[in-house]
């Protein structure tokens, strides 16, 4: 098979001929990317041969390794894995682990810009109100070996939560979810 390649710029779409059946499609490329559920669209008659291909589902995209797949179109996460950039909303992670705060980060993630002062403080007391399971519940999950499944391990936490309604310490201080690790 040869291929040749034209350059030319006005073009945003994959064309495609099926040779199974002579059909002809169309894929936009948008962002230097095609859209993967589109060749859904590629059908075939089904293979009476081999069913398992379901060809009259549409078809396939194999890549082992996830070696050329885009997970995603993100406006909050930039990830250039040959370059070692991350960036999120256009500012890189070196700018902001060690530099800026839970709350900043925070922050700029739901929102997409940096907190005044008085955005900042009230994210933290929305924070400080969030109840936090008591430490035996935390206790209990440690205990689990480290490759036990992450889903019985939530349902644990979700049972304390039934079980306490996540009343605060017997105290009466609250822990909070932004609080540092220690």
């Amino acid at each position: 098979m040869t291929v040749t390649q034209e350059a030319s710029p006005k073009r945003e779409s994959l064309h495609i001929i099926d040779d199974r059946t002579g059909s002809y499609y169309s894929i936009p490329i948008v962002n230097n990317a095609i859209n993967a559920s589109d060749f859904k669209k590629v059908t075939a008659p089904e293979d009476k041969a081999y069913p398992a291909n379901q060809t009259e589902n549409g078809l396939r995209v194999y890549d082992p390794g996830y070696s050329n797949t885009a997970v995603s179109h993100s406006k909050i996460t930039y990830i250039d894995g040959l370059k070692g950039t991350i960036q999120y909303r256009g500012y890189s992670i070196n700018d902001i682990v060690g530099r800026k705060t839970f709350i900043d980060t925070a922050h700029l993630l739901i929102w997409g810009h940096w907190p005044s002062t008085a955005e900042a403080e009230t994210l933290q007391q929305r924070l400080d109100q969030v109840p936090v399971p008591q430490d035996f519940v935390f206790n209990v999950i440690k205990s689990f070996p480290y490759v036990f499944p992450k889903l019985t391990l939530l349902r644990v936490l979700l049972a304390d939560q039934q079980q306490t309604r996540w009343f605060p310490y017997g105290n009466g201080n609250r822990r909070s979810i932004s609080a540092p690790v220690q």
